[in-house]
């Protein structure tokens, strides 16, 4: 009976924890970049290399990523939703990798992990 009770106990006390971990698609303040969307655009337009084999083989396209802003601000695990070409796919990934701190999402006043979904356009 004492390790039912106990196993009970822990259980309940882990329910916060494993809460912190969540990751908030919908959080009640989004994930910010420093400078909101025109702050966004800027540093991707300032940041952004087009990939000289892409250039090459004249390859165009819109590459979506998924990417994650932890309760840090630090962009983390980003993902192809829809590649445009692997060459482009990872150039997008590498750019994704460069950003700085984001301010986090809060949900109820406190910073969570959120998604962002990034579209990132390669024109010559």
């Amino acid at each position: 009976m004492k390790k039912i009770i106990l196993l009970m106990l822990l259980a309940i006390c882990s329910l916060p924890m494993m809460a912190q971990n969540d990751v908030y698609a919908d959080p009640e303040s989004p994930a910010q970049f420093r400078g909101g969307q025109v702050g966004l655009q800027t540093w991707l337009a300032d940041n952004l290399v087009y990939p000289k084999e892409a250039a090459a083989q004249k390859i165009e396209g819109r590459v979506i990523v998924k990417l994650t802003i932890d309760r840090g601000g630090n962009v983390t695990s980003p993902v192809i939703m829809r590649s445009a070409d692997p060459i482009l796919d990872k150039a997008a990934i590498k750019l994704v990798k460069k950003m700085p701190k984001w301010t986090p999402a809060k949900k109820n006043g406190k910073s969570v992990e959120s998604t962002f979904v990034l579209p990132i356009s390669y024109k010559l």
